[in-house]
């Protein structure tokens, strides 16, 4: 939850959070973490978009690393975020565990 108010309220750590997150899921040996990992990468994607500049490195990202099965949902809702902007109000605990099993 912090992870997505942050990017939402503070335009320039948005990319860092996208970097940061992908940093985490290369070369990760623990399978735990990786998965901890797409769901934060997938409720970014779901509440705000990386800048411009990085938005086609994280679309390749996706194409190229995420499981099969996320894919086309993490994309989509990277599209969104670009054309729609970023949520306003950060989510609460209880809207994020509504939807971060779609992630799993």
């Amino acid at each position: 939850q912090e992870i997505v108010a942050s990017g939402i309220q503070c335009t320039p750590l948005r990319d860092e959070i996208y970097c940061q997150i992908a940093k985490h899921l290369i070369d990760n040996p623990g399978q735990q973490s990786v998965a901890q990992a797409w769901k934060a990468l997938g409720l970014c994607t779901l509440y705000f978009a990386p800048s411009t500049d990085l938005s086609n490195y994280i679309h390749v990202f996706i194409r190229d690393r995420a499981p099969s099965h996320l894919k086309e949902l993490l994309t989509r809702n990277l599209y969104t975020r670009e054309y729609d902007g970023p949520v306003r109000q950060p989510p609460t605990p209880d809207q994020i565990s509504s939807v971060v099993h779609q992630f799993a």
